[in-house]
């Protein structure tokens, strides 16, 4: 604490400016909490009514809440990644970002190969990220790197196989 503190206020030395001004900076982070949450809930459920629109009409074979962009290579000076809605549909593959609020459409026709690389883009999680290699719109190679529970399942689908027939889910080996 400042001397010039504690010649003003001579009780707020050591251990007492501490107690009093912890607690301040727990209510105030507590109150950004409790702004932040509900401006969340509300912007995540836009961006899933915004998704189902963009949806409509389509068979959604898959939809994960809870994916996370890792990014597009060619738009890599741009640097676009963030969480979102992932959705596999008969026709494509659609993520819906949240902040920024953008969209990744890939259609299926165009995607060229599905993999799951331990990084995308220099980024790197400990469990198998998802990479879907297609031909961008001007006809180049591209690819878009995905994060979501049972990224094999994922794989799997993008490949044509069933869920069933995914790594997430073995067969039973003690069957007959």
């Amino acid at each position: 604490m400042s001397s010039s503190l504690a010649v003003v206020y001579p009780a707020l030395t050591g251990g007492m400016a501490a107690a009093i001004v912890i607690p301040i900076v727990v209510v105030l982070i507590i109150a950004a909490f409790a702004i932040m949450i509900p401006w969340m809930r509300k912007r995540f459920a836009e961006r899933l009514a915004e998704a189902d629109a963009a949806l409509e009409g389509e068979n959604v074979l898959m939809k994960s809440m809870q994916a996370s962009c890792f990014g597009v290579t060619s738009e890599a000076r741009n640097e676009v990644r963030g969480d979102g809605i992932l959705a596999l549909t008969d026709e494509r593959l659609a993520f819906f970002m949240f902040s920024p609020k953008k969209t990744i459409s890939i259609p299926r026709e165009k995607i060229t190969g599905v993999g799951t690389p331990a990084s995308f883009l220099g980024k790197t999680l400990i469990s198998p990220l998802l990479e879907v290699r297609f031909e961008n719109e001007a006809g180049e190679d591209d690819s878009a790197g995905f994060w979501m529970k049972e990224v094999l399942t994922w794989k799997s689908a993008l490949e044509g196989k069933s869920p069933e027939q995914s790594a997430d889910n073995p067969p039973d080996s003690t069957a007959d």
